[in-house]
Order: structure tokens, then C-alpha cells, then sequence
């Protein structure tokens, strides 16, 4: 009998191209979805954890070293190795180090004078030092996407262009947004801000253990241009003015986790770390060409700041709604204000960009996989989930299987 995989995002995608080595999968969710998260071009993809956590380091290391297998055997590119750097105070550093070598992963501390010298198209405040991973990088979600659904056909699954609209947890069937019902030995339901709803419409509940936030990041266009989706290092035409030095780091410029300051910042009702961190700093990544926005034209990608707890979980409306729209004016005004602050003057940026996404988090912080017999479902990635996907989906596979 087949497992019906609902979620159709690197996590979704992932269990299901996983699984498909050891039973029958159908995979269903729509086909770059405005309404989806995961409908974007860059995410961070490295081994540290800003909250020094050893599950998501020890995952984050394992996707890491599944990314070059998964690559050859699909034919489809997703990951781009470019580096990742910490600016942060030593207080914020000290969880990170401490990730990094409970995994053992090299990584190097580098002074401020040494970040000055070294990255000079970042404006570095006084009393950051840094942590510099060497083989970090990050991916293309779509394109990990596609490689995970040609992996899941290779095997003889099925990939279904499609939105599960209810399913019977009694019947073990799915209704599809076209009518078509159904039937799985098993479902698996991964669908990041949906899967709450997804699982009341068969009566079943995660309860209490997560809350969604919606996120404004920013595009800010700049002048250089990358050649391929993605690939930094493939670098065209340089049509930024000033110091050839600055112009060519920014073109190989890591993934950046960068403190702003700590003033005045309070941990918001649930006081977490993660809470703490996020809004206490911002991630950064290298120069990326959006054909969809302006062909052959790169966007320096900035997110971060302070959550916006949605009230009510289970509004797909909300969510809906967020995602078509232009996500919050005052927090993409002040996203590219900081990325103006963090980059040299001689780097030639233009005007931001809006894009819109959520993410889920746990009380507990870590990823949440509930057992309801012939349903599971998995959520609360904290907004770090597409880079480690690949192994949140083989613990998955695993639990399913029950070899954890």
C-alpha cells in the first residue's frame, strides 16, 4: 500500500524522496506555490547554530554531507558552497563555537581587526569578533525541491501538482482540490503553516506546541551580475564603481548571521533564545539572480528582527493573504536601512524588494514529529528547515520505519 506524502517543500519532499527507497510514496502539493514558504532562491546552509544547539548542529552537519550524493544522483544543482560568517558580540559567539566543536566542525574566530582586514566590504562595529565556517553555503530550495521529485519518480513514486483540501484519518484518504480522493497506507503531513489545518479537517490537532510568525525580508538589487540562478562564483560583468577589492568580496561574500546590537532589546513573552537572537540579529546572503524578478540581475537577500506571532494558527486565510502581499512596508524599510549599514559605500545597491514568508516554531525549539498511528506530522522548524532538510527528512524516514 502507498504513503501519501502532503507538503510539497525541501521537508515534504525530502521524507518522501527518502522513503520512496523502501515502499510506495505519492507526493502531492502544488508546483512553486506563491503560497508557500519554500517558494525562493537562497537559504543559509551550515553546520553552526546561532543557538549552539547540538541536535540542529548534528543535522545540519549530516545534510551537509548529503548534498553532493543527492545532487549526482538527480542531476539537478542545489547547493553553493560560499562560506559562513557570525559577527556577534563574544557573549552570542560563545553558543556558536561551542556548537561547532561538540560536532566537530572546523571552523575559524576571527578578532575585529581581523574581520576589518579580511571582509572589507562589510562595515564591522567595534566589539564584534566572528566566526568564519569555510564550507557552508547555502541552496536553492526549489531546486532541492526538483531533485528530491526526481528521485521520488526514479523510484517508481508518483509526484501529484495538487492541494489537499481534507482527509479521513479513519479512511486513510486525502481530498484534492480537483475532487480526487485518495487512499494511503499511511499519511504524512509536512506542510510547514498548513499543517494545523490540514490535520483539523480530519480531526486531529498538534495542540499547544507551536506558533507561526509572519516574515518580511528584503531583496535589495545590486550591481554585479552572477551569471547562473544562484552561483556566485560565476561571475559576469562588475558594474559597481570603486575599489575593484570591495567589488569582487562582496561577489564571494558568505552567509552572513550578523548582530546589529543587543540595546534595548527584550525577549518577547515566551522569552526564549531563539526569540532573543532573532531579534537581536540579521542574516544576509551573497549576491543571488531572481530570474523571475530581473533576469541576470543579483539580490542581496536580508531577513530577521522580531517575530510576528500570528493569533490564530489555524487561519490559512492570514497567511494567505500575507504571502501574496508585499509583507510589511516599515520592517522592509528598515531591513535595507540595515543592509546599507552593514555593506561598504562602495557597493552600489538599489532600491528593496518585499518577499514574504512564515515560519513555525516550537516551544521546545526543535523539530516536532507527531505519531497519531496511520498519520504523522511534522512541524516547528524554527525557520532554519530547508538548509538541514534533507536530514530532518531521513530522521523521519527513520521514525516511520522504525529504525529511531
Amino acid at each position: 500500500m502507498v504513503t501519501l506524502v502532503v507538503g510539497c517543500g525541501p521537508i515534504g519532499s525530502s521524507i518522501a524522496s527518502q522513503l520512496s527507497s523502501h515502499t510506495s510514496v505519492v507526493l502531492i502539493g502544488p508546483h512553486k506555490s506563491s503560497y508557500c514558504s519554500h517558494n525562493d532562491r537562497g537559504r543559509l546552509s551550515r553546520v553552526a547554530d546561532a543557538e549552539g544547539s547540538l541536535k540542529w548542529c548534528s543535522r545540519n552537519k549530516r545534510a551537509l554531507q548529503m548534498y553532493g550524493d543527492l545532487e549526482v544522483r538527480s542531476g539537478v544543482k542545489f547547493y553553493y558552497r560560499c562560506g559562513s560568517l557570525f559577527v556577534m558580540e563574544d557573549e552570542l559567539l560563545s553558543p556558536v563555537r561551542s556548537g561547532l566543536d561538540r560536532v566537530g566542525t572546523k571552523y575559524e574566530t576571527l578578532s575585529n581587526e581581523e574581520l576589518r582586514q579580511r571582509f572589507k566590504y562589510l562595515n564591522i562595529p567595534p566589539g564584534r569578533s566572528g566566526v568564519y565556517e569555510p564550507e557552508a553555503g547555502f541552496i536553492n530550495p526549489l531546486s532541492l525541491v526538483e531533485a528530491n521529485k526526481t528521485i521520488l519518480v526514479s523510484n517508481g513514486g508518483r509526484y501529484v501538482d495538487d492541494s489537499v483540501v481534507s482527509f479521513s484519518a479513519t479512511k486513510n484518504t486525502v481530498t484534492l482540490t480537483s475532487g480526487e480522493v485518495m487512499e494511503g497506507e499511511r499519511i504524512v503531513v509536512a506542510c510547514g503553516g498548513y499543517t494545523e489545518s490540514v490535520l483539523l479537517s480530519g480531526g486531529l490537532t498538534m495542540g499547544s506546541t507551536h506558533r507561526i510568525s509572519k516574515r518580511t525580508v528584503a531583496l535589495v538589487p545590486v550591481d554585479v551580475h552572477v551569471g547562473n540562478v544562484g552561483n556566485v562564483g560565476d561571475v559576469g560583468n562588475v558594474g559597481v564603481g570603486g575599489s575593484s577589492e570591495v567589488v569582487d568580496g562582496c561577489l564571494n561574500m558568505p552567509g552572513l548571521k550578523f548582530q546589529l546590537g543587543t540595546e534595548d532589546k527584550e525577549k518577547d513573552k515566551q522569552g526564549t533564545t531563539h526569540d532573543f537572537v532573532e531579534g537581536s540579529c540579521v542574516y544576509v546572503l551573497p549576491p543571488i539572480e531572481y530570474p523571475e524578478r530581473e533576469c541576470g540581475r543579483a539580490f542581496i537577500k536580508i531577513g530577521g528582527g522580531a517575530n510576528e506571532w500570528i493569533d490564530d494558527i489555524t487561519n490559512t486565510d492570514e497567511l494567505e493573504e500575507f504571502l501574496r502581499g508585499s509583507g510589511d512596508p516599515l520592517v522592509l524599510k528598515i531591513l535595507e536601512k540595515q543592509l546599507r549599514m552593514i555593506m561598504a559605500k562602495d557597493i552600489s545597491l538599489g532600491e528593496a524588494q518585499a518577499k514574504t514568508c512564515f515560519t513555525c516554531c516550537s516551544l521546545e525549539g526543535d523539530v516536532c514529529v507527531k505519531n497519531f498511528g496511520n498519520v504523522i506530522a511534522v512541524l516547528g522548524c524554527e525557520g532554519k528547515g530547508a538548509g538541514p532538510s534533507l536530514a530532518i527528512g531521513e530522521e523521519v524516514v527513520e521514525a516511520i520505519l522504525g529504525i529511531r
